[in-house]
């Protein structure tokens, strides 16, 4: 798997973007989420000293309940972590977890967590980063991918929630990126009938590159390829030169998930690997 090679400064910055833009895209989406769903669904976000919060307490997964760039800004402290960590279990799903980055201090941290009650997840975060340098594969398929516009904004929650199974009203929030300042949102089609998804966010010269999904029925055909080149594409025309994005990181021994595999032929780099500090009960 090809991996970025810089000079250490270099990758502090390079850290320090990935996760600058992450939070933003993240902090964006949460404060989009209606004020009806977000208080029915317990949708909270809270920056803290030593990190960003996020809640999604009746939705027990840790997608939507995480804590991000914990102690990346500036060193964290055990005061914080206990402040942070009473939020999450006040306000986050049962499922929550704690990234830790390889820049996160002090280096005391994972014991702090371990101390705390969570155990390291044999699960994480690739973060992946490119240039636009290294050119993308060229896909064959007969998919056609397009952005859509704020008119159809239904459309995409709709595909959004229906490619995870996420629950009722959750297309009404994700409705609400279409047309947002800094979001753009592009399909793949089978002729008329959009059967993937995938979002872009731009902000302070950066991209992120998110929320991708595609019907079941519809996988294996190039569509999350296609549209990781056509946002690529459209954010280098807005002038942007890094370019983000995640996925998670396989358990050991299982193989790389296809998920990865298009992001490594869209001409990305792995960047850093987040390990994930959950509550013990979810990790047995």
């Amino acid at each position: 798997m090809a991996t970025v090679n810089r000079q250490e400064s270099d990758m502090v910055q390079l850290y320090r973007d990935a996760q600058h833009i992450e939070e933003l895209a993240w902090w964006d989406m949460y404060n989009a989420a209606p004020e009806d769903y977000a208080r029915q669904h317990g949708l909270r976000a809270i920056r803290l000293a030593g990190g960003t919060c996020f809640a999604h307490r009746f939705l027990p997964t840790w997608d939507f309940n995480r804590v991000l760039k914990l102690g990346a800004s500036s060193p964290l402290t055990k005061p914080a972590l206990k402040e942070i960590q009473s939020w999450m279990d006040k306000n986050a799903g049962p499922a929550y977890n704690m990234g830790v980055d390889p820049n996160t201090q002090p280096e005391q941290v994972p014991a702090w967590l371990q101390a705390s009650g969570l155990t390291l997840s044999d699960e994480g975060i690739t973060r992946f980063i490119y240039d636009g340098q290294n050119p993308a594969v060229i896909i064959q398929s007969r998919l056609n991918v397009r952005e859509i516009t704020p008119q159809e904004s239904g459309l995409y929650g709709t595909l959004v929630s229906t490619a995870f199974d996420l629950p009722e009203g959750f297309d009404t929030w994700f409705a609400q990126l279409a047309g947002r300042p800094g979001w753009r949102i592009f399909i793949a089609c089978d002729g008329a009938v959009p059967v993937a998804t995938g979002a872009l966010y731009v902000k302070d010269g950066l991209a992120w590159l998110g929320l991708g999904a595609t019907l079941k029925q519809h996988r294996r055909q190039g569509a999350q390829s296609l549209l990781l080149n056509l946002r690529v594409s459209e954010a280098k025309k807005m002038g942007v030169k890094s370019f983000h994005i995640e996925t998670e990181t396989p358990a050991s021994g299982v193989p790389m998930d296809a998920s990865s595999r298009n992001v490594l032929k869209a001409g990305f780099n792995v960047l850093f690997v987040r390990d994930h500090y959950r509550v013990a009960a979810i990790n047995n």
